[in-house]
């Protein structure tokens, strides 16, 4: 049985959910671009490793009683991000369905803040935005043309196990397209 190596590029919206110790919960959205190779393919497995552009953070508005908006806050930062998942795959006719666990790190860099406030809660920023590192649980469906270039659709998500005083939580959703280097197993 022949391995099948798969070099993949994957583009979507990532959604950040940030929940503070003080029950505050805030959401940011944006881009996630990843590449990532798939290798050691079996029949009913394979490993895939990722390297990519991640957005962290939040965006959070307080308004006073007559719905005027009192506080501004904002912090984004740039991830780049580290997974590697081993994915038990089962046929589904001509697709590929899988399930993905496996450790991710996320190196923290190019912070952003900005906050415009009068006398609300303060929100935490740098300190509490380090490297991440926690889980990735995946889940998908792919399919192979002409044995050639393998095309499907992704989710993951993302937790973190250093959390400090914020608890930061990752949903990525995206397009996959791949070229496959090696005969495939499929």
């Amino acid at each position: 049985m022949v391995n099948s190596q798969v070099i993949n590029i994957d583009n979507g919206f990532i959604h950040t959910t940030t929940k503070f110790k003080a029950n505050k919960i805030c959401n940011h959205n944006s881009y996630s671009g990843i590449i990532s190779i798939d290798y050691f393919e079996k029949k009913k497995y394979y490993i895939t490793t990722q390297v990519g552009y991640h957005t962290t953070g939040y965006y959070a508005t307080q308004s006073n009683f007559l719905g005027h908006i009192t506080d501004n806050h904002k912090f984004i930062s740039d991830d780049l991000h580290v997974s590697t998942t081993v994915r038990y795959k089962i046929p589904v006719y001509k697709l590929f369905v899988y399930v993905g666990l496996g450790p991710k790190i996320d190196f923290t860099f190019n912070r952003k803040k900005s906050e415009n406030h009068t006398y609300r809660y303060t929100y935490p920023y740098t300190d509490h935005f380090r490297n991440m590192f926690g889980g990735k649980f995946d889940f998908g469906v792919y399919t192979d043309i002409q044995k050639k270039y393998r095309v499907g659709i992704n989710t993951a998500y993302l937790t973190n196990f250093n959390n400090g005083n914020i608890n930061t939580n990752k949903f990525v959703c995206g397009l996959s397209i791949g070229y496959i280097l090696g005969q495939s197993t499929n």
